[in-house]
């Protein structure tokens, strides 16, 4: 799998160039850019863990938006070459950061329509990122039979 988005995001997402050299605004767009893909190109695993908070804060709205494309292409089980539901999950989590319940919501909907083994691992950083209570009420009334039973049999689920 070409990993050429991924390492791009890696390149965007350092800050501290940008900072020094007053780049910070075209960093922006080019991760704006990037995040704007998510539901079309493999970023191998890191979109949850590459930007820091001050970057998601800006990127909200895409952030919403390319799930949300992303969700109704998982929907109409539209071909994709990478695991988008698990690419999702990744970027909703670490939303969940900046906004638990934007990243709670998203992943939800991800998993209410593709809830493989994988992206269900991969949802339950969600936990501990989310910064309300009432973010974990919402996983937890959301169903954590589901989640028990799609980690499969004899799996430990923490919450």
């Amino acid at each position: 799998m070409d990993s050429t988005f991924a390492q791009l995001a890696d390149a965007v997402a350092e800050r501290d160039l940008s900072r020094e050299k007053g780049t910070e605004a075209l960093r922006l767009d080019a991760a704006r850019a990037l995040v704007r893909l998510a539901d079309s190109e493999y970023f191998d695993d890191k979109l949850g863990e590459l930007f820091d908070t001050d970057t998601l804060r800006v990127l909200l709205d895409d952030v919403r938006d390319v799930i949300g494309r992303g969700v109704r292409s998982l929907a109409a089980e539209e071909e994709c070459p990478f695991d988008l539901a698990t690419q999702l999950v990744d970027l909703a989590s670490g939303v969940s950061a900046v906004d638990g319940c934007l990243g709670v919501e998203s992943v939800m909907r991800v998993l209410d329509i593709s809830c493989s083994s994988r992206a269900l691992i991969h949802a339950l950083p969600i936990v501990s990122r989310a910064q309300a209570l009432s973010v974990l009420a919402g996983l937890l009334a959301g169903g954590p039979d589901l989640l028990v039973e799609s980690a499969g049999e004899g799996a430990v689920v923490q919450l």
